[in-house]
């Protein structure tokens, strides 16, 4: 969920944000994960078409492998 930004970046909460921090990062994809507030990141905006395609793949995957993880833990 968006929690606010600028034109260069965007604040994001979400419960599972140490997961997306370090999926993306090991993308090289690189965000802030703020330690006093573990369910928030700070992203840059990507600068142009294919930056954005990038950044729409790793999310894409990582989405996947979350909907993956929780059939696999469901009963």
């Amino acid at each position: 969920k968006q929690a606010g930004g600028t034109t260069l970046f965007r604040y994001l909460r979400l419960p599972e944000a140490a997961g997306l921090f370090s999926a993306l990062g090991e993308r090289g994809i690189l965000l802030r994960h703020f330690a006093q507030r573990p369910q928030v990141l700070r992203a840059g905006l990507p600068g142009d078409e294919t930056e954005w395609q990038r950044l729409e793949a790793a999310l894409a995957d990582w989405t996947s492998l979350r909907e993956h993880r929780t059939k696999e833990t469901s009963p």
